[in-house]
């Protein structure tokens, strides 16, 4: 779980207005630059299909939504596993 942390966004109000700009931890994009879009994915699941479009097209954000807590660690283990950079999951 510890490295998943990366991928997982725990306070995603302090993000309002702010998604293109993401990094984990809340951090800043190494490369400075803001993603060119952002894709909400509602009913991610175990983040599979976020996880494979967000390897697809690294100049977009995908940020992915599910109610159950099991499928959301899942989903930022899996990102975490792919490297995916442009992934997180509330």
């Amino acid at each position: 779980m510890e490295g998943a942390k990366v991928a997982l966004e725990f306070d995603p109000s302090a993000r309002r207005g702010a998604w293109r700009r993401w990094a984990p931890e809340g951090g800043v994009r190494p490369d400075g630059e803001a993603f060119s879009r952002v894709v909400l994915d509602l009913g991610c699941g175990k983040g599979e299909y976020t996880v494979a479009r967000a390897e697809a097209d690294p100049e977009t954000l995908f940020v992915g939504i599910d109610v159950d807590p099991i499928c959301v660690m899942r989903s930022a283990e899996a990102a975490c596993e792919a490297g995916a950079g442009n992934v997180v999951f509330v």
